[in-house]
């Protein structure tokens, strides 16, 4: 039989002399104690009066939501927008409504009667009563300890920061909070030209700390704004990039990491949407006969290459930037080319900024008013036959840019080439998985004076290939009425999901209408900006539309407010709705 282990008790009795009492455990004691009246009121008041003090504080000194009311970082960040289906293409898109919702400075509010698909061009019209309804801004989550008192973090380039509003921080009762990116940093010298920033450190002004009080350093006067100093050391600092013998203290371009290129860029053509009023009359994507055929005869969205022998001919598909007949072009006709023909130079064109009035249904914003030549194409390839090669093709200017896969050993070439039979110069080469049968999904692009590659959302050449830029810039009627192509010799492969993209294209001033690079004119206008100690460059994504830095001045360190860090809402999961995720 098991032994009897005694009890607690048991010991205590039998350690304590007969005819004595045992003294009551605190156990005990808490038992024999009556119930204690509770005052229930007090406890949640003095809960609340927790939960409040503790929210002030996340709020104070961690972190605050806000809501975004305008477009000027439009479409990366939403202000009031209505969302928009095109009755041709089927390609959903925002447009700015915060004329309408929310107009600033006192206007009168100007309704969004309808607008342009930046898609395929098509105006789209609506009354006021049955047109899409508004939606409010984005809400974002802004992490106010990082740029706190203590400063152990300050703003970095591209990151997006709130701050007050430095010519009036608060309006009545109002807090005036903007929301920009971060494009220049204490000490820089800024430069806008042809729609990139270019940046340096090197100059020295004469009266750097100007007489003005250090509170108003920030005002537009002392940005020392196309200094002449500035102005020769660009025009020096780009002649020499096009020989490759930039030195630290000039000019260089800024350029955006991978990640950043994808949150900027904006949508040029999707083949998948294409405009069933123009369905087998007018092609975007077009093939001589060859090898090359497509799905449809009407509304072609996948091609395919059927492959003959390793040492065929390349046979290219190619792309033709159109114009819809009944939309004016903007920019002048290239040299040589008929007014009745249908191709165009890309440009900055924005859905974003495409609605209008009643009043004003100008076309502006089908067309766009600048042109650009940073361009980005992405595809979904098939692999059939692993043999030969398939190239990815960019023009910009006068160089026509490429990516060469072997799909026999994966191995990717990108090569620059002064036109479509010249002779290639390479600029770099790696390794790839595209050398077998299978689905790829391929991105090519050539932002910022920089060749990047993505497969399968890997990153071959790392962040890309950089070269030296032309002495000559503008477009060109042979290479960019034709900006991008896929060739394909031996293999065969299927192409799919075809869409090109550009970079976002940095106006000198917002809502300019003046040519910033002439077509066939090798003068072209810079502007700079000096960015004073204790201050930084804010400047909004929807260039075109944004009050920013160029406008105004300067952002003083002592207005940080924060940087933005996520989109906690529109927040619809599994759902293209959703607009939740860290801000890039």
């Amino acid at each position: 039989m098991a032994e009897k282990t005694p009890t607690a008790a048991a010991v205590a009795a039998a350690k304590t002399p007969a005819g004595t009492q045992a003294a009551p455990s605190p156990a005990d004691k808490k038992k024999a104690k009556p119930d204690e009246p509770r005052d229930t009121l007090r406890e949640i008041f003095e809960t609340v009066v927790f939960v409040v003090v503790l929210v002030l504080l996340l709020k104070t000194f961690v972190a605050e939501a806000f809501v975004i009311p305008t477009g000027s970082m439009g479409p990366t960040l939403y202000g009031y927008q209505k969302i928009v289906t095109c009755d041709k293409c089927a390609h959903t898109f925002p447009v700015n409504c915060s004329s309408e919702v929310d107009p600033q400075h006192g206007r009168q509010a100007v309704f969004v009667t309808g607008c342009y698909c930046p898609n395929c061009q098509n105006q789209i019209k609506w009354g006021p009563e049955s047109g899409p309804g508004w939606n409010s801004g984005d809400r974002v989550l802004v992490a106010k300890f990082l740029y706190d008192r203590g400063r152990l973090w300050t703003p970095k380039r591209h990151q997006v920061f709130v701050f007050k509003y430095p010519e009036k921080p608060q309006q009545d009762t109002t807090a005036m909070n903007y929301i920009k990116r971060c494009e220049g940093l204490p000490g820089e010298t800024i430069a806008i030209f042809g729609g990139d920033l270019y940046v340096t450190k090197s100059l020295q002004y004469e009266n750097q700390t100007p007489s003005a009080k250090p509170e108003e350093r920030w005002q537009k006067e002392n940005m020392y704004i196309n200094d002449l100093s500035a102005q020769r050391l660009f025009e020096s600092s780009y002649l020499k990039q096009t020989e490759g013998k930039a030195t630290p203290d000039d000019f260089t371009i800024v350029r955006k990491p991978p990640d950043e290129m994808l949150a900027m860029r904006r949508i040029v053509f999707d083949n998948d949407s294409q405009p069933s009023d123009l369905a087998g009359r007018v092609f975007r994507w077009r093939h001589p006969q060859g090898r090359w055929s497509g799905d449809d005869p009407r509304s072609p969205k996948r091609f395919t290459h059927s492959g003959s022998g390793a040492d065929s001919a390349m046979e290219w598909l190619s792309y033709a930037h159109l114009i819809r007949p009944n939309i004016p072009r903007r920019l002048e006709v290239p040299r040589g080319l008929e007014e009745s023909d249908d191709r165009y130079w890309i440009t900055d064109t924005l859905g974003f900024n495409g609605g209008f009035s009643a009043d004003n249904e100008q076309v502006t914003e089908a067309i766009g008013r600048f042109w650009v030549g940073d361009l980005m194409t992405e595809c979904d390839v098939k692999v059939s036959a692993p043999q030969g090669e398939l190239v990815l093709e960019l023009s910009s200017g006068y160089d026509r840019f490429r990516a060469r896969f072997d799909l026999a050993t994966g191995k990717c070439k990108l090569t620059r080439t002064p036109k479509a039979d010249g002779e290639e110069t390479v600029l770099g080469e790696a390794d790839t998985p595209l050398k077998k049968t299978g689905n790829y999904k391929l991105r090519f692009a050539n932002f910022d004076q920089r060749l990047t590659v993505w497969v399968d959302g890997k990153l071959p050449f790392g962040d890309g290939v950089v070269y030296n830029p032309r002495d000559r810039i503008g477009p060109t009627k042979e290479n960019d009425l034709e900006p991008a192509r896929i060739g394909a010799r031996g293999g065969q492969v299927e192409i799919s999901h075809l869409q090109i993209w550009r970079d976002l294209y940095y106006t000198m001033n917002p809502e300019s209408s003046v040519a910033e690079i002439r077509i066939g004119d090798q003068t072209h206008t810079i502007q700079t900006y000096y960015v004073q100690p204790g201050h930084y460059l804010a400047l909004g994504d929807n260039s075109a539309a944004s009050s920013d830095s160029r406008y105004w001045g300067l952002v003083p360190e002592r207005l940080l407010l924060g940087r933005a860090l996520v989109v906690y809402f529109p927040f619809w999961p599994f759902t293209s709705e959703t607009r939740a995720g860290l801000i890039r």
